[in-house]
């Protein structure tokens, strides 16, 4: 499944998901366009947080797709 969405509804979902107090939202920093992991097997897994190799590609002149 993917999911594009403002930050804020992804901190709510990870908090909910990870069985964190919604009061540690702040804590879940998310770039613009970054990726994020989850894994389920009977459980929620966060594998990948905020990633952004796409973004230093662009920035280097490198084409996204080969």
């Amino acid at each position: 499944v993917f999911i594009a969405a403002h930050s804020l509804f992804n901190q709510a979902t990870t908090c909910e998901l990870l069985g964190l107090g919604y009061e540690h939202y702040n804590q879940l920093a998310q770039d613009n366009t970054s990726i994020s992991v989850f894994r389920y097997d009977g459980q929620w897994k966060l594998m990948m947080w905020n990633a952004i190799p796409h973004l230093e590609m662009v920035a280097k002149g490198l084409p996204l797709a080969g």
